[in-house]
């Protein structure tokens, strides 16, 4: 619906450029009775209309005089002009066609104003060109006017003949009347001044009266009692020594030893005892100690063994990896 709509805009401002160069060509102008006479006229009721409910307004040509340079005419521009504090129209769905154009007719917008034309026509006859419906929303007298080519030369109000040159046409318009007919005054909200409150007189302060500062009383002293503290002793666990068996090495003389069955017993003289093969009496040190009177040489030969002894076991090592 918008894109044709658009598109029958287009067509009527085109039309409306190629008139106004067609009036300036030939001279032509609104109220030269060069070609003949036309008349559109705005119907609408004639009593008041309640708020908010829908009635119809029409456009209408009522009068065409053909003329030989004119014999017909072929369409027309209309702009309808309305007051939208009183009156409202929903959609471009709410003008319709009248039945009058018997070419190509079409509504191109509602706001601010309502422009709907037609084109492509060859007629003498007169009738209903648009149907209009409105609804009144407050309360008032709105007027509905044809905007004329001196106020838009573009998209004025006029007929047109079949070389788009415009027939000088009359407009007459038309008033709706709402509700009561009278606007309402907006109500305009008045300030009340503010009520002065009064103000309080001054009053002496009494001055007020020494008074006895009250002695401290003395604050309690607090008197720390010693407190027995129980002491818990812990019980020691005490070591008792255990007497151990001391192995003391009973000295047995040879002699005593017995003989082991099949071995033969020599009997010998004890140390520092007197008979055959005694040692004679064991040296004493200054201390009353035995000293030994083996020379330290004595001990070298079985360090000097157990060198040999390792030497040769680490030799008996280093030949078994290498083989």
């Amino acid at each position: 619906m918008r894109t044709p709509r658009l598109v029958f805009s287009a067509v009527l401002g085109a039309l409306a450029v190629i008139t106004t160069v067609a009036l300036l060509v030939s001279g032509g102008a609104k109220g030269t009775e060069a070609a003949g006479n036309a008349e559109i006229k705005v119907v609408a009721p004639t009593t008041a209309q309640p708020l908010n409910t829908p009635f119809e307004v029409t456009t209408n040509l009522t009068k065409f005089v053909p003329t030989t340079l004119q014999p017909t005419w072929a369409g027309w521009s209309m702009q309808l002009a309305y007051d939208a504090d009183v009156l409202s129209i929903s959609s471009t769905d709410d003008v319709t066609n009248g039945g009058l154009c018997g070419g190509s007719w079409g509504a191109a917008q509602i706001s601010p104003t309502i422009i709907a034309g037609c084109a492509f026509s060859s007629k003498t006859t007169t009738g209903t060109m648009e149907r209009i419906k409105f609804s009144c929303k407050a309360d008032g007298r709105a007027t509905l006017h044809l905007v004329t080519l001196e106020e838009d030369p573009i998209q004025g109000t006029t007929m047109f003949d079949e070389s788009a040159v415009n027939i000088p046409t009359d407009l007459v318009d038309a008033e709706v009347v709402c509700g009561t007919g009278v606007p309402q005054p907006t109500p305009t909200p008045t300030s009340v001044p503010p009520t002065p409150s009064p103000s309080p007189s001054p009053q002496a302060s009494p001055s007020p009266s020494p008074q006895a500062s009250p002695s401290p009383s003395p604050s309690p002293t607090k008197t720390h009692t010693a407190t027995a503290t129980p002491t818990v002793r812990t019980a020691t666990p005490t070591k008792t020594a255990t007497p151990r068996a001391t192995a003391t090495p009973t000295r047995t003389p040879v002699s005593q030893v017995s003989p082991v069955v099949g071995t033969p017993v020599t009997p010998r003289t004890p140390v520092g005892g007197v008979g055959p093969g005694a040692l004679g009496p064991l040296p004493r040190s200054g201390d009353g100690s035995f000293r030994s009177e083996r020379p330290a040489y004595t001990w070298l030969l079985p360090g000097l063994l157990a060198v040999a002894s390792l030497v040769s076991a680490a030799w008996a090592v280093r030949e078994r990896k290498s083989s």
